[in-house]
């Protein structure tokens, strides 16, 4: 999967809930022992059910494989990376 910083929404998101005193985590959100093949559609029922939110971002992750197609490019997803590591929220891009 593509650890990024999926732009203004998601940081808002994730100052929201530090200012509320709540924790957040992000996932790739692949089936245990499947692939979501770079799709939100991907994730699985489960997955989907019980997510609080879920940042879709299908384009993107087909770009960082522009060659390939769902049936050929490597399984991934994407991770909303909200701090640095010192554990401070990243700054706005």
């Amino acid at each position: 999967c593509f650890v990024i910083r999926f732009g203004r929404p998601a940081e808002q998101l994730a100052e929201r809930l530090w200012e509320s005193r709540r924790l957040s985590f992000a996932s790739s959100a692949n089936p245990s022992g499947k692939g979501n093949r770079g799709r939100v559609e991907g994730i699985g029922e489960r997955i989907e059910q019980q997510a609080d939110v879920i940042v879709a971002a299908d384009d993107y992750v087909a770009s960082i494989q522009p060659g390939l197609d769902e049936t050929s490019r490597h399984e991934q997803g994407v991770m909303v990376s909200m701090v640095d590591a010192s554990g401070a929220l990243i700054p706005e891009q």
